[in-house]
């Protein structure tokens, strides 16, 4: 049996739009993620969860690990944003209907 690596809380909006927001968190209680809009949560299998909105990941020691975004068919979409544990850039590029536009350095 696996155990857990991060709790999920969904905040509920109360605005018109449902425009709820997702925050992850390490067992630890350390922010992991924050910002998808959820569309669809699978509690068994979080592979199958669609999100949409822009969203940052964070390493456990807090730094941002990676920066993206999720348009309305909750692919990848616009700027892309992957960084070293340190902090500086690892890789950026755009996604464009969940396909790479362009060039990734």
């Amino acid at each position: 049996m696996a155990l857990a690596t991060y709790m999920r809380v969904v905040y509920k909006s109360n605005d018109s739009q449902n425009t709820d927001i997702v925050k992850d968190f390490y067992i630890s209680g350390k922010l992991q993620s924050e910002g998808f809009i959820p569309v669809y949560i699978d509690k068994t299998d979080n592979k199958k969860s669609k999100f949409k909105g822009h969203a940052i990941s964070y390493y456990k020691s807090g730094k941002i690990q990676l920066e993206s975004s999720r348009n309305d068919s909750c692919q990848l979409e616009g700027e892309y944003v992957y960084y070293f544990q340190n902090g500086l850039k690892m890789l950026r590029g755009t996604f464009k209907n969940g396909k790479k536009d362009g060039e990734f350095t």
